[in-house]
């Protein structure tokens, strides 16, 4: 359930566009902490190894996320210029 809150928060975020720019930059942040913290409890026998599959599909598309921001300021700064 939780997930799909989040997922239709993206959604929104994504919809209105530029005006949450900032909203995508901290979920960023937060998804490169979320496989410390997975690791961590794993690391503290606290929750099966598997645990970290989900961390690590979540830090792909944090990574992907934090592509796509520095190719849009990129690209806003070369329409920008021209």
């Amino acid at each position: 359930m939780v997930l799909v809150f989040y997922g239709y928060y993206y959604i929104r975020a994504g919809i209105i566009g530029e005006k949450m720019r900032d909203f995508f930059w901290w979920t960023v942040h937060t998804r490169f902490a979320a496989v410390i913290f997975l690791s961590a409890i794993i690391l503290l026998k606290l929750a099966p190894s598997v645990i970290i599959t989900f961390g690590l599909v979540d830090l792909a598309g944090a990574i992907w996320t934090l592509t796509e921001l520095k190719l849009s300021k990129k690209n806003r700064c070369i329409n920008k210029a021209s």
